[in-house]
């Protein structure tokens, strides 16, 4: 069911305007349990949309529903349940709920990957392997999907480092990607944190690259040809990618100060990486819940900094951080190479991305189809 907010939304029509449509009997409402919010069947929502979309654009135009993950005032909603009142659990066990999924083993698969490539080179080369020798490739049903993505992202994971005790490392995902990402030790508090920022990023409704995994996914692609899309998409530095500039910002301000560091990125690019999230009209809640766990791996310098950096941003009227700015700060803190960033992000949103592709399968395939408005140049 959609509650009313969704249902206009789906309609493309104000909510005012979706009152008019239930007293004219185009579409019916019913009461929620508890009595206090009006409900739309989906079925219902689409049949209507489907009418008016007809009239407009034809058969040309396909609209995603979903039940993966809902924006909220609040940040993202997982199959009904706030990611940051998931905090505090491992990101195995959201990724499980987001694929109505159950505990199971996240195996490594024993790939060989050319040494010397970069960490998205890396990244990449892995998972393509991994996906090679995924027995359960070309198996759509969702139990063989679920098996294939933890294997896949467990594999991934593993060689995000090229050190020699690569593969020993035992765990949860957490505290691999920490390992990989300190030489200074097992630090609890920097496994809360990658935790942390993996449950909060597991999903983000239709973002870019989700659209990208369900595009492939309609085509009937395989679950690693699909990740691989939203991968590369995701490396974007306007998706994914802006951590990873995040990381090289904030240690421009420490070398520089913070006041000419936005000057100079201010002059440079009108904007400031990690700051503005569209969706989130009062600022990215996600930076709010993980900007704790990122304080705690930080230095008093590191925080001091941060602090300056958020409340000189808002005194020239920038828009509020969002979670990208924490993430890189927690890459930057940890001394870690900045691509480690765009990593955790893809890791992360592959739990979500995995969920997608499962609901595109049971769609008509190769659904999509943008309208085009031809010009010559």
């Amino acid at each position: 069911m959609f509650e009313s907010a969704e249902a206009a939304k789906r309609l493309g029509i104000k909510l005012s305007s979706l009152y008019v449509y239930v007293s004219r009997g185009l579409i019916t409402s019913h009461r929620s349990p508890d009595g206090r919010r009006s409900l739309f069947a989906v079925e219902d929502v689409e049949r209507l949309a489907a009418s008016r979309g007809e009239r407009r654009t034809g058969p040309r135009t396909s609209s995603v529903v979903t039940s993966v993950t809902q924006i909220t005032a609040a940040g993202p909603s997982y199959r009904g349940t706030l990611a940051s009142s998931l905090l505090g659990r491992h990101f195995e066990e959201v990724a499980e709920l987001i694929w109505h999924g159950e505990a199971a083993s996240w195996p490594l698969q024993a790939v060989e990957v050319p040494r010397g490539l970069s960490l998205h080179d890396r990244f990449r080369a892995t998972l393509l392997a991994a996906a090679r020798s995924d027995p359960n490739r070309f198996d759509h049903q969702r139990d063989a999907v679920r098996d294939s993505a933890r294997s896949l992202m467990a594999t991934a994971v593993d060689h995000l480092s090229e050190r020699s005790d690569r593969g020993l490392h035992s765990g949860p995902i957490a505290s691999r990607i920490a390992a990989a990402m300190s030489s200074r030790g097992d630090s609890a508090a920097l496994t809360a944190a990658v935790d942390a920022a993996l449950v909060l990023l597991a999903d983000h409704e239709l973002a870019t690259s989700t659209r990208a995994v369900r595009l492939a996914a309609s085509t009937r692609a395989d679950l690693g040809d699909a990740l691989l899309a939203g991968v590369a998409v995701a490396a974007g530095p306007l998706h994914g990618g802006s951590s990873e500039a995040v990381v090289t910002f904030l240690r421009r301000c420490s070398a520089t100060g913070v006041d000419r560091a936005i000057d100079e990125g201010l002059r440079a690019t009108g904007s400031l990486p990690g700051f503005g999230v569209a969706l989130y009209a009062a600022g990215d809640p996600r930076f709010s819940a993980l900007r704790p766990f990122v304080e705690d791996v930080m230095t008093d310098t590191e925080r001091d900094l941060l602090d300056r950096l958020v409340r000189a941003a808002a005194s020239l009227d920038l828009p509020p951080p969002a979670v990208e700015l924490a993430l890189g700060a927690l890459v930057s803190a940890s001394g870690a190479d900045p691509a480690v960033a765009t990593a955790i992000f893809s890791i992360a949103r592959m739990a979500g991305w995995t969920a997608h592709y499962l609901e595109e399968l049971e769609e008509p395939g190769v659904r999509y189809r943008v309208l085009a408005a031809y010009a010559t140049r």
